[in-house]
């Protein structure tokens, strides 16, 4: 996920609920007709179940790059989607 979207110049590497609600303007909805729901859905159904699966490493990324889903195994691109940290 892109910090800077539609810029692509920062790459979020890591994100997590907390990390989202002081962000989330960051956050859009679909500009386009998406039957996924765009990122914005995307994005919030992945943080909670990070919160529901605190053990879950979630990463988002785009498979439009060659060998995406490699590099994305290999924690070399996309964005981490983790549950917050207790303390």
């Amino acid at each position: 996920m892109w910090e800077d979207f539609p810029a692509k110049g920062r790459l979020m590497r890591e994100l997590s609920p907390s990390e989202a609600k002081r962000r989330r303007t960051l956050f859009k909805d679909s500009t386009s007709i998406d039957v996924t729901g765009g990122m914005k859905s995307k994005v919030a159904a992945m943080l909670d179940l990070a919160q529901e699966f605190p053990g879950l490493t979630i990463r988002i990324f785009s498979g439009l790059e060659k060998d995406a889903l490699p590099k994305a195994l290999a924690g070399e691109i996309g964005t981490v989607i983790r549950a917050d940290q207790m303390k």
